[in-house]
């Protein structure tokens, strides 16, 4: 890692040395020498390694739990939403997955098109997406609790309010949690608020695209753990290293997003973290295909010196090489862009 006056310093950074899901120091090189591309004024670059394993990648060295918050000033997560609405209708295709919701888990989202489970169904990756909306929680029973961890702007949990859910988030970004709160969303932003919890105060927690970021992966699966009632709930999604993509696109694969993304699973290291963890049993959640065409999109920008966030669309060979990836994410979905696992504690007497 190379550094200078005006970026890291040694004493900004810290040593990993073993993998934090299996804790194995055997490794490969997962790539080198990769610059931060959303903050360039950061000079240096990044490396990160593969462990031999449990294929578990990780940023080593890497910002301390102290000064990682700068790489955080610009973000996506800093522009605020609209106000509680689960986003269908109108349209066709809003009206099916609306009956999709309704009918799968137990929602009443008004206009739903009658016999619109049958075009959900149809569309590849139609089930996944509506998977995806309510990140396969059914519809809430009175008084059923819901924690975002890493809720950013709130965002979702405007939309499972509206459906229903008592919603609280957890989000470290203070720019991005201010815009939570400002939606009258309960929100804290420290670790120690997440560890004062009482146990089995929840009967779901949801994290999207947050994992990737955890100092120790484990340890924050095993707080959700402990959040969760007997019986309860945790869905998980996050850039898939085995994916497609990846092998495409080598260092601009656009989730390797050093050095925010400290940890990068495979389906395999994910399920081994959540059973560490403690969690019972894993599902996987049905694949959508939404996340291949935006990851390849930005994966080709970033290789050809655009704008990773304002991708053009695909053509030629890219284009070809996306469809043919989510085309073989539905027969094989662990070589998805994105993992999706729904994770659940067990009996009270398993606890």
């Amino acid at each position: 890692m190379v550094v200078d006056g005006n970026g890291w310093t040694p004493a900004d950074l810290e040593s990993v040395g073993s993998c934090p899901v299996c804790a194995g120091t055997a490794r490969d090189r997962l790539y080198e020498g990769v610059a931060d591309r959303l903050h360039p004024e950061h000079p240096g670059s990044w490396s990160a390694w593969r462990c031999t394993a449990c294929a578990t990648g990780y940023v080593d060295p890497r910002p301390t739990v102290e000064t990682v918050g700068r790489l955080y000033k610009r973000y996506y997560t800093h522009e605020a939403g609209s106000g509680d609405d689960p986003g269908l209708p109108p349209g066709i295709r809003g009206r099916a997955l609306a009956a999709e919701l309704n009918g799968r888990f137990g929602y009443q989202i008004a206009g739903a098109l009658p016999l619109g489970r049958l075009l959900a169904s149809a569309r590849p990756g139609g089930r996944g997406m509506a998977s995806q909306h309510v990140r396969d929680l059914r519809a809430p029973a009175p008084g059923s609790r819901l924690l975002d961890v890493g809720c950013s702007n709130g965002w979702f949990l405007r939309r499972m309010r509206s459906l229903g859910w008592a919603v609280e988030g957890f989000e470290p970004d203070p720019v991005a949690a201010s815009l939570a709160a400002g939606a009258g969303l309960d929100v804290v932003t420290e670790a120690a608020d997440l560890d004062a919890m009482p146990d089995g105060r929840f009967d779901a927690i949801t994290m999207c695209h947050v994992i990737e970021h955890a100092h120790n992966p484990v340890a924050l699966l095993a707080t959700c753990w402990r959040l969760l009632r007997p019986g309860g709930s945790l869905w998980v999604s996050t850039p898939n290293l085995d994916a497609a993509g990846a092998r495409r696109y080598g260092n601009n694969w656009a989730p390797l997003d050093p050095p925010r993304h400290l940890v990068l699973f495979t389906p395999a290291s994910l399920r081994r973290a959540l059973s560490a963890a403690g969690f019972a049993s894993v599902q996987r959640s049905p694949v959508t295909l939404q996340a291949g065409g935006w990851i390849h999109a930005s994966s080709a920008a970033l290789r050809d010196g655009m704008d990773e966030h304002a991708p053009p669309p695909l053509s030629g060979p890219d284009r070809t090489a996306a469809r043919r990836a989510d085309l073989a994410a539905l027969f094989r979905a662990s070589g998805a862009e994105e993992i999706a696992l729904i994770a659940t504690t067990g009996t009270l007497q398993g606890r």
